[in-house]
């Protein structure tokens, strides 16, 4: 199990790999982040455990689980991407979709406790994960983000409009803007991405490529 500590104010240690006593924690976190319906259950991360434990990275906070980022293996087309979260990820189980040998790291789910909010903890594990990839020597990272400003905007312009909008120099999608900030590219729009009322169920496929 790989760390990195940071010691400030609190100290902040970021970690791949989990184990079944981290369970709570994690449920935690997500509750904390997600409505129910969109939380992963204990079920989820028990599989996540048994397929792919070094994909499941942890931010902790004092020792407290402040943050939870699940990803898996893949081989990935970027021209021609698995249209929905729910194929990709294997409705969030990974057990049928994770490719030991894949040559990209997908990110299922990112969940940071709005406690944590003011100590970026989701670029600290992006970074983490980022490491990772360059350590393992693959190809890159991919995600699909969420867009939870467009249904704001959608009477105003299309998603491909949307998701190249900015306001001054930012993008005014908040999710789009927190990738961007931390080195993805959009490749693409993906509508029926998954179920997401604020984002009118579009995700935006975004990937950083290993410089390496």
């Amino acid at each position: 199990m790989n760390t990195v500590t940071e010691k400030c104010k609190n100290e902040v240690v970021i970690r791949r790999g989990a184990t079944i006593d981290d369970i709570e924690g994690m449920l935690r976190v997500e509750k904390e982040t997600w409505s129910e319906d969109q939380a992963f259950t204990r079920e989820h991360f028990e599989s996540h455990l048994k397929v792919f434990p070094e994909g499941i990275f942890i931010a902790e906070v004092d020792g407290e689980i402040a943050g939870v980022g699940v990803s898996e293996l893949l081989d990935y087309d970027l021209a021609h991407p698995i249209p929905t979260w729910y194929e990709v990820s294997d409705e969030g189980f990974i057990a049928g979709t994770h490719n030991p040998n894949g040559k990209y790291l997908y990110g299922v789910s990112l969940s940071v406790s709005p406690r944590f909010s003011s100590l970026k903890l989701g670029s600290k594990m992006l970074e983490y994960c980022k490491n990772s990839i360059i350590q393992r020597r693959l190809d890159g990272f991919v995600i699909g983000s969420r867009v939870p400003r467009f249904s704001k905007f959608s009477t105003q312009m299309t998603i491909e409009q949307y998701i190249s909008a900015k306001r001054g120099n930012r993008k005014i999608d908040p999710e789009l803007e927190f990738y961007s900030q931390n080195g993805f590219d959009v490749i693409m729009p993906l509508p029926g991405y998954f179920e997401d009322p604020e984002s009118l169920d579009y995700g935006v496929l975004m990937f950083w490529k290993n410089p390496k």
